[in-house]
């Protein structure tokens, strides 16, 4: 949900900078019908680093601390998804020494279904 939010505010927010632009080029432009080229690249310097900001604070910060978090959680995940197979598989071992093998076949069945899933 929070990426479909910042995703979602970038329409107005690209609308906003957009007018930006053309005002800034209105309001820089020379009244003998030119622009001044060194006005005009301080001009596209500012545009340049205000859209930038805007992207950075939009978009990446707010998603940034959620996708470290999350990839986090997919390594404890698939740290405890390890340990437990390597249980399952102690276990059909020891069971299989025991010469049990109709337990062994359903803690097989067990272990291939949490590799599955």
């Amino acid at each position: 949900m929070l990426g479909n939010f910042c995703f979602g505010l970038a329409s107005p927010i690209f609308i906003g900078f957009a007018f930006f632009i053309g005002y800034i080029l209105v309001a820089t432009q020379d009244p003998r019908g030119g622009f001044d080229l060194i006005t005009v690249d301080f001009i596209l310097f500012i545009i340049l680093a205000y859209g930038l900001s805007i992207t950075v604070s939009a978009f990446f910060l707010p998603l940034w601390t959620i996708h470290t978090k999350m990839l986090h959680e997919r390594e404890a995940n698939n740290e405890r998804h390890a340990k437990n197979l390597e249980v399952l598989r102690q276990a059909i071992q020891e069971s299989l020494n025991r010469g049990e093998t109709k337990e062994a076949k359903n803690m097989k069945e067990q272990m291939d279904l949490t590799q599955a899933l």
